[in-house]
């Protein structure tokens, strides 16, 4: 999926409707395969890129609620 992704991005111009529906697939494909740096250098290029845009403020939300997840993860493992 991540290889067709890929591919199929590099088609598209990066101001096209397609762009960054295409980002945000492949990033929840880096997520499911682990690829964390992968995952958030796409969410924040697009956030960084593109912020007044849905799809730059769906990354801004999805870093951000990520954020949140990791800091009550810390807190439970202390606890």
């Amino acid at each position: 999926a991540l290889d067709y992704a890929e591919r199929y991005g590099k088609t598209l111009p990066e101001n096209g409707p397609d762009y960054a529906a295409n980002r945000l697939r492949m990033a929840a494909v880096y997520r499911e395969m682990g690829e964390t740096d992968k995952w958030r250098t796409t969410l924040e290029q697009m956030r960084d890129a593109m912020p007044n845009t849905v799809y730059g403020r769906m990354a801004a939300s999805e870093l951000s609620a990520r954020a949140l997840e990791d800091r009550a993860n810390a807190l439970t493992r202390t606890n």
